[in-house]
């Protein structure tokens, strides 16, 4: 950012006909008072980082705001810098920021050079659908013969269900998966597939009220219905594809 400063500030003061002497003198006259011709010559040359403080006072020995110093360093606004660890704004985001609004930058193309706005966020965003997008590329031979079912038994799978195979499963999902010895994403979209909702929905909707049963009646019977459950979508993934599920066992 200090070589954008640097570049409009020497712009601005050819366009004032001064000389590097005469900035000197103008700013020592507005607060900058140990500033020599070598200061502003290392100002210009990028060799010197001025501080906010030193930009404003230049500014007012200028008589430009900091928006007109970004602007004189780069008309078109389309230049990158770097700010930070690994943030990039192009000037005329920068200007926005500064003077012009949000609302401006905002209607700038997202192809438009002059709209780069990039955050160390990003990478972690790109990164992650990238790991998404993989991740169901992945998994969509695993899934076919789950779709395929339900398309033969006369349901629809949406959007919604494929979305929710590829989510953060539950515990329950886990404990499910490890006993059919399949992925968590395959009992997903099958109890989506077969009860149009998610596995533990589907158990505690079939448990019901229990508050009434000693404790071991209540565990006992959440046990009987949840190796009723396992025993259902292990039948699913049999017809889907007689590869898929390992039996339920006891427990």
């Amino acid at each position: 950012m200090h070589e954008v400063i640097a570049k409009g500030t020497a712009v601005v003061r050819r366009n004032r006909g001064w000389t590097q002497e005469q900035a000197a003198g103008a700013y020592r006259l507005h607060g900058l008072t140990t500033w020599r011709t070598s200061t502003v010559g290392s100002l210009e040359a990028g060799l010197r980082r001025p501080r906010l403080d030193e930009v404003l006072l230049m500014c007012a020995a200028l008589e430009v705001t900091l928006a007109d110093l970004i602007r004189a360093a780069d008309e078109d606004g389309g230049q990158e810098v770097e700010l930070g660890d690994g943030a990039i704004l192009s000037t005329r985001v920068i200007l926005g920021y500064l003077h012009e609004g949000f609302e401006e930058i905002g209607e700038l193309s997202v192809d438009d050079p002059r709209a780069t706005r990039w955050f160390p966020g990003d990478d972690r965003i790109s990164k992650e659908i990238a790991r998404s997008r993989a991740e169901r590329e992945r998994l969509m031979p695993v899934l076919a013969p789950i779709i395929a079912w339900s398309k033969e038994h006369g349901g629809e799978l949406a959007q919604g269900d494929y979305s929710a195979a590829v989510g953060t499963p539950s515990d329950a999902d886990r404990h499910a998966a490890r006993r059919l010895g399949t992925e968590t994403a395959v009992v997903r979209l099958a109890a989506r597939a077969l009860w149009h909702q998610d596995f533990d929905q589907e158990r505690d909707e079939r448990v019901g009220d229990v508050d009434r049963l000693e404790p071991r009646s209540r565990q006992a019977h959440r046990g009987l219905v949840t190796r009723a459950l396992l025993a259902e979508l292990e039948q699913l993934l049999h017809e889907a594809d007689g590869t898929q599920g390992t039996g339920t066992g006891d427990g």
